[in-house]
């Protein structure tokens, strides 16, 4: 699991459930995007900050609640940005060594 940070969010939600979940997967090199509630296009750039190499996709979570975005699973930090619809931004960072 990569644990998520809101870092600019617009609206305050006092919900107990996180609206996203994001948890990569090793063997296959994928990082899987769980959305909990409607909240239209949803951008998601993952960075490997020790490299320069970016992935980036976007889909309507309304649509497609659960996505997969293939990256190379080269060894180094990497960095997950979602950013809403509505502008709320969720960050998170994950190591592959």
């Amino acid at each position: 699991e990569i644990p998520l940070n809101p870092c600019q969010n617009k609206i305050k939600d006092n919900r107990s459930i996180f609206p996203i979940e994001s948890c990569y997967i090793g063997m296959l090199n994928l990082v899987q995007t769980d959305i909990y509630r409607d909240l239209g296009e949803v951008f998601v750039e993952i960075i490997n900050v020790s490299t320069g190499e970016i992935s980036c996709d976007s889909f309507d979570s309304a649509a497609q609640p659960q996505t997969f975005i293939q990256i190379s699973g080269t060894p180094g930090l990497y960095q997950v940005t979602y950013i809403t619809e509505n502008g709320d931004v969720y960050e998170g960072n994950f190591n592959i060594k």
